[in-house]
């Protein structure tokens, strides 16, 4: 049976080789070659026309339904300080969810223990106030409590470990169970007061602060972002990128300065940050001139000449233009192969091998073109919106307006765009008008190992599940 092949072989050599031993292989055409190959292979491997007709390839497109929603839908008047300002999974298990709004509240949600081995189904696990407003007496100007973002930590035991922060102040949270007693004190022994006993023990939830960073971003923090090492972070504002060590304060180095001596002489700011979730050595940030730059700890202490530079240029010129271009946000992928990056108009997918040109580029909301003043006129042309790898790194996930969501497949398939609410249904790219520029998905957020997205809708969040058909 080993000898089988060989033995193909062979026969195939001889049928291909001329039949007078006086001619060799060179002298015979090549179109009696080509012939006499292709009979061969004809005879001894004939093809069969099956009578049945072909079975049709199994349905893997995903199918969103409406799982749950926390928030009043039906409110009329939306105050500032009820709006959800950032959004994030754990990225360990999936679990749990980090919600931070407006007024400087963190609501954590944790998976309903029931909805294991099921879709998803999540509860409140605590709520407490993370930061209050501030006045900067130095700058005469008011420090918002808005939380910018949440990052989940290394979790030890039962404690859950998180960072938050606001426009200058990032704090370290433990959340934890903890036992308390209830004492008897009217006990008597003899007659005679004696000592106190415990009659009840009770375990609640409690928050601690456990670390504060602080005054040492001279401008709005932006993004955080933890390290695969699960020791050290980064913080972002406009100008600078700082590198904090979670246990120590203190110690902090700046490992980007783009402050030019002369402001007149800036031409751009970073909008975010990300560290590679594999390489502990390896970051992106992203700015309002579009670029993306990847830079690497290795090389230099002050990572201000990046390795890498990810950048479109523009051929359209218009007064929107750069605007419009500006990188809001960029992840990577889980495998770290690929960076999904989010402007105004589009989301790109890019190679981090191939820096020159993205190798996607997915349309939005390619209507609003003709909308671009208004837009300008209300301030939305600024918004930012999230971006999402999905855990498997197929799917890409950001916000619109009207309170719309996409989710789109990389591999190219049609696209999945609908309305967050309860009644959820795919639907084409809407008409806006000016009231729907108020009604806006700028946070979204995927579940790390399932198909579950969180959205939020202004002071709404919606969890949907997808499953395939």
């Amino acid at each position: 049976n080993h000898c089988a092949p060989n033995n193909l072989f062979c026969l195939f050599l001889a049928q291909l080789s001329p039949h007078s031993s006086q001619h060799s292989l060179t002298h015979t055409p090549p179109e009696a070659v080509v012939k006499r190959g292709f009979f061969f292979i004809m005879t001894m491997f004939p093809f069969t026309r099956s009578s049945s007709k072909p079975t049709s390839s199994p349905k893997t497109s995903l199918q969103w339904h409406y799982q749950q929603h926390f928030g009043d839908i039906h409110a009329k008047e939306i105050k500032e300080e009820d709006v959800i300002s950032c959004l994030e999974f754990d990225q360990q298990t999936g679990d749990y969810i980090g919600v931070g709004d407006g007024g400087g509240r963190v609501v954590l949600l944790e998976r309903n223990p029931d909805s294991y081995g099921q879709l998803p189904e999540y509860q409140v696990f605590t709520e407490f106030q993370s930061h209050e407003p501030k006045f900067d007496t130095l700058k005469s100007e008011e420090i918002s409590q808005q939380i910018k973002m949440i990052k989940w930590g290394p979790r030890v035991g039962d404690a859950h470990f998180l960072l938050t922060t606001n426009a200058k102040t990032i704090k370290a949270w433990k959340i934890y169970k903890k036992n308390v007693f209830s004492w008897d004190r009217s006990r008597k022994v003899n007659g005679s007061l004696g000592l106190p006993r415990s009659k009840e023990k009770k375990t609640i939830l409690t928050h601690q602060q456990k670390e504060v960073y602080k005054n040492q971003h001279e401008f709005t923090i932006n993004s955080i972002s933890l390290n695969s090492d699960q020791e050290t972070f980064l913080s972002a504002d406009d100008l600078r990128i700082n590198l904090w060590y979670l246990g120590r304060p203190e110690a902090k180095m700046t490992i980007v300065d783009i402050k030019p001596e002369n402001m007149a002489d800036l031409t751009e700011v970073i909008t975010s940050s990300c560290f590679h979730p594999q390489e502990c050595n390896t970051f992106l940030y992203t700015t309002t001139s579009g670029t993306i730059k990847l830079c690497d700890l290795r090389q230099n202490a002050l990572c201000n000449n990046s390795s890498k530079e990810f950048f479109v240029k523009q051929i359209d010129r218009s007064f929107f233009s750069e605007t419009i271009a500006a990188v809001s946000d960029a992840k990577f992928s889980p495998d770290g192969r690929y960076i999904v990056s989010r402007d105004y108009m589009s989301l790109k997918i890019w190679d981090v091998n191939m820096p020159k040109k993205p190798l996607k580029t997915l349309y939005v909301h390619e209507s609003l073109r003709t909308k671009l003043y208004d837009l300008y006129e209300n301030d939305c042309i600024f918004d930012k919106f999230d971006c999402n790898f999905s855990g498997c790194g197929n799917y890409v996930l950001t916000g619109s307006y009207k309170n719309y969501f996409n989710i789109f497949d990389i591999k190219g398939k049609k696209p999945f765009s609908a309305e967050a609410s309860r009644k959820l249904k795919p639907k084409k790219e809407p008409n806006y008008t000016n009231a729907d520029f108020f009604k806006k998905c700028l946070r979204t957020a995927w579940h790390p190992k399932e198909n579950c997205t969180a959205i939020a809708a202004v002071n709404s969040l919606y969890i949907f599940t997808g499953q395939y058909k």
